[in-house]
C-alpha cells in the first residue's frame, strides 16, 4: 500500500509530460500557421502558386473540358506569372476560352471584360460575341446578369470617366458612344448625363457614329452565326 502514491506522482508526471508534450507540439504547428498566412499575407500572388509538378496534370484537365482547371490556368498566367510578357497574356485569354467554352461564367466575363476594356486587346465585337454567350447561359441556368444598358454605361464610366486623365479624344468619343447606347436601352442615369453633355457640347450630339445607334446592338440571346467563339480556344 506505501507504495501506491510513489505510482500515483509517476503516473501523474507520465501525463502532464504527456499534456506538455501535447501542447509544444500545437504551438509549434500553430507557429507554422501563422508563418504560412504572413507569407500569403507579405506575398498575396503564392495563393496564385502552381506547383511545377501539378501543372500538367491541370493542363490535362482542362483540355479534356474541366472550367475550373481552366480557370487556375488562366490566373496562373494572367496574375502569378509577369502578364506583361506576351506569351503569358497569350495563355492567359487562350484557358479564359476554354473555361468559357465549357460553360463557365467567370471565363466569360472575363473574357468580355478583357476585350472591352484591355489597351492591348481591344476588340468590341469579340466582347459582344461573348456577351452573346454569357445571355444564352443566364437564361440557360435561370440567373440574374448584369443588362445591356448597365454594362453600356460601365464603359462609359471606364472610357468618358476613368481615362480621361489621359486626354485622349479617343477615349472620350469611344465613351460617349458607350453612353448613347446605354441611353437608348433605357438607362436613367445615361440618359440624364447624355442630357447634360449635350446641353454643354452642342456639337456632341452632331458627331457622326460610324458604328450605328449602338456599337452590339441589343445583344440577343437567341441563334447567332456559325463563327460561334465556342470554336475558338485558340489563343
Amino acid at each position: 500500500m506505501s507504495n501506491c502514491p510513489r505510482h500515483s506522482i509517476v503516473a501523474g508526471l507520465l501525463f502532464a509530460v504527456a499534456i506538455a508534450g501535447e501542447l509544444e507540439a500545437k504551438e509549434s504547428e500553430a507557429r507554422e500557421r501563422k508563418e504560412e498566412e504572413h507569407v500569403i499575407l507579405d506575398r498575396p500572388k503564392e495563393q496564385l502558386r502552381i506547383p511545377d509538378a501539378e501543372l500538367p496534370i491541370l493542363k490535362r484537365r482542362a483540355k479534356a473540358g474541366d472550367a475550373e482547371a481552366a480557370l487556375r490556368l488562366a490566373t496562373y498566367y494572367g496574375f502569378f506569372l509577369d502578364n506583361r510578357e506576351k506569351p503569358n497574356r497569350e495563355l492567359q485569354i487562350h484557358y479564359y476560352k476554354v473555361a468559357a467554352a465549357h460553360g463557365s461564367q467567370t471565363g466569360m466575363e472575363n473574357l468580355i471584360f478583357t476585350y472591352s476594356t484591355s489597351t492591348d486587346r481591344f476588340d468590341l465585337s469579340k466582347a459582344c460575341q461573348w456577351r452573346r454567350e454569357l445571355k444564352r447561359l443566364a437564361a440557360q441556368r435561370n440567373m440574374s446578369i448584369q443588362s445591356d444598358a448597365e454594362w453600356y454605361y460601365d464603359l462609359y464610366s471606364e472610357y468618358f470617366v476613368a481615362r480621361r486623365s489621359v486626354a485622349s479624344k479617343h477615349y472620350e468619343k469611344l465613351g460617349l458612344q458607350f453612353l448613347e447606347c446605354a441611353a437608348r436601352l433605357g438607362w436613367k442615369e445615361a440618359q440624364r448625363e447624355l442630357a447634360e453633355i449635350y446641353s454643354d457640347d452642342p456639337k456632341a450630339r452632331a458627331v457622326p457614329r460610324k458604328s450605328g445607334p449602338c456599337v452590339c446592338g441589343e445583344l440577343p440571346t437567341g441563334p447567332i452565326p456559325a463563327s460561334s467563339p465556342k470554336s475558338a480556344i485558340t489563343p
